[in-house]
């Protein structure tokens, strides 16, 4: 089978732009009916998401998000999963060593499969928000909804599904066996009694957005970083989808000694606590050094340095839990998530697999992952001292500057901070 020749790769990958943006809600005054229509769109934007896979390995399949009711649901389900049985294994048209098409097309074909898993992320934080606390006097039809969230698989489709995972085993194809496992992972939804909705579903919904925004993330980055090096188009979407990652809104105060913080504008707390957003942060500040934009760079620099100080968190939270746990076992797993041996993918997580053949197909995300915790203080430490500070004249002035107050006052956090990590990384290092 031929790769498609680029003016008809194009043509597709602007049909699933469009459908992606065509991609909204129904707010329907009826709460069953508003779900029914979030899981609806949750389920095309992942059959987008299959679209663009297929499309990376040289095969075009069109999803109809306009007329899509039950039975063309079913027949595009089945197109697909044909599909990914015929031609999984097969290596990527935007590997890096093919070279077979304009490098601008390969970024487009990147940053579609980026919105596709974004819109589904979305789709399902907003149907997790739905359920919170909700009761429906008719829960087996929510359950049966949910457990199509993202392919019918019934009848033909269940024979294709498993033919097509077989494959995917066999051959080791693991991107394409991630995103099988996805679309069985909602067959288990249940109710803890007649109305009420479980716990289980809502964490398993945050769950699989987290995981799905991991996927958006990768492929808006690996879509800049091999083929839009120097666009800031691609590092913005990817440094969106990283702050999006983020559900911890406590860490930074809505008031300290002075008005309540405008995180309308900018959000403190996300880039206090994303790691993820130090590299496209280190390259949209490389594009604005590079163009003479130092009012943009600087603005820039105190958020990288925010990240590199949760980078530094992260590490050092895993470093604790390591150490507990082999404290408590006396031993660990010898799995590192790079098998894939036919007899261990089916007993591996789905976050293994995300972080091997999405994330670290990126060769920058597996060396930022790679660092040390040293490493990682050393390069906050010095992203720190980049930092411009405010001027400070706000403080005894009677008509406060918010934003400059913001600054001060972030930044001000920032290296308290900074300086407890240093001691308490001393204190975890010598244990």
């Amino acid at each position: 089978m031929s790769n498609p020749p680029p003016p008809k790769l194009k043509s597709a990958l602007t049909d699933i732009q469009k459908a992606v943006t065509s991609l909204e809600n129904d707010d329907s005054g009826d709460k069953l009916q508003g779900i029914k229509a979030i899981a609806r769109q949750s389920s095309l934007a992942f059959q987008l998401l299959l679209a663009c896979e297929l499309a990376s390995r040289g095969v075009l399949v069109a999803v109809d998000v306009v007329k899509a009711d039950e039975s063309t649901a079913t027949a595009t389900a089945s197109s697909l999963l044909t599909n990914i049985r015929d031609i999984a294994g097969r290596v990527s048209i935007d590997d890096v060593s093919s070279g077979n098409y304009p490098a601008p097309m390969m970024a487009y074909l990147n940053a579609a499969a980026g919105m596709a898993a974004a819109a589904c992320a979305s789709s399902l934080d907003r149907l997790a928000d739905e359920l919170e606390g909700a009761s429906f006097d008719n829960p087996s039809f929510l359950l049966d909804r949910l457990s199509t969230l993202f392919l019918p698989i019934g009848g033909t489709s269940s024979e294709l599904w498993n033919e097509a995972t077989k494959r995917c085993i066999d051959v080791k194809d693991a991107r394409f066996y991630s995103l099988l496992r996805w679309a069985a992972d909602c067959a288990s939804f249940s109710s803890d009694d007649s109305k009420q909705v479980s716990r289980g579903i809502i964490e398993k919904l945050r769950r699989l957005k987290r995981e799905m925004n991991s996927i958006s993330y990768s492929s808006y980055f690996y879509g800049a970083e091999h083929f839009a090096k120097d666009q800031p188009q691609l590092w913005k979407r990817c440094l969106d989808v990283a702050l999006s990652m983020n559900e911890d809104d406590g860490i930074f105060p809505d008031h300290v000694h002075g008005p309540k913080l405008s995180k309308s504008s900018i959000q403190h707390n996300a880039y206090a606590t994303t790691p993820q957003t130090v590299l496209p942060l280190t390259n949209m500040i490389r594009i604005a050094q590079s163009k003479g934009n130092e009012k943009r760079s600087n603005e820039l620099q105190l958020f990288l340095t925010a990240g590199c100080i949760a980078a530094v968190s992260d590490k050092l939270e895993r470093l604790k839990r390591e150490l507990e746990g082999a404290g408590s076992s006396g031993s660990s797993s010898d799995d590192d998530g790079t098998n894939t041996d036919s007899s261990s993918m089916e007993k591996r997580p789905l976050g293994q697999f995300i972080q091997q053949y999405f994330l670290h197909r990126s060769r920058s995300i597996a060396e930022m992952d790679q660092m040390t915790l040293t490493a990682l203080l050393s390069r906050a430490d010095l992203e720190l001292t980049k930092c411009q500070s405010p001027e400070n004249d706000f403080l005894s002035s009677n008509e406060m500057d918010l934003a400059s107050y913001e600054t001060w006052l972030f930044q001000n956090y920032l290296q308290q901070h900074l300086r407890n990590l240093h001691r308490e990384s001393d204190v975890w290092t010598e244990v």
